[in-house]
């Protein structure tokens, strides 16, 4: 089956104006709004990623023998405490 009129694909580089750009005052609150809930939801992205790596790191601490641990200078009663150190570091640093 042949179309006469073919429409071409509608132009895709369409971006929305920001909302406080759009002269009202209520847009530039709900625009901040926006801007706070984006921000907070990274926030808890970013929280729960460091609490499943926290973990992770700890069982596979847990899981190594006591030799293996003191070959790595850490004994079995410091593992928490070093994890926690260390991903505290990394979070200043800023590669958390």
């Amino acid at each position: 089956m042949h179309l006469r009129h073919q429409h071409p694909e509608p132009a895709c580089d369409f971006q929305q104006p920001r909302l406080d750009q759009l002269g009202h005052p209520i847009f530039g609150s709900v625009s901040r709004l926006i801007q706070a809930a984006d921000t907070a939801i990274r926030r808890g992205f970013r929280k729960i990623a460091r609490e499943r790596q926290r973990r992770a790191s700890i069982q596979e601490l847990q899981g190594m023998s006591d030799r293996q641990l003191l070959d790595i200078g850490v004994e079995r009663s410091e593992i928490t405490a070093m994890v926690e150190k260390i991903l505290e570091q990394k979070a200043h640093r800023g590669d958390a």
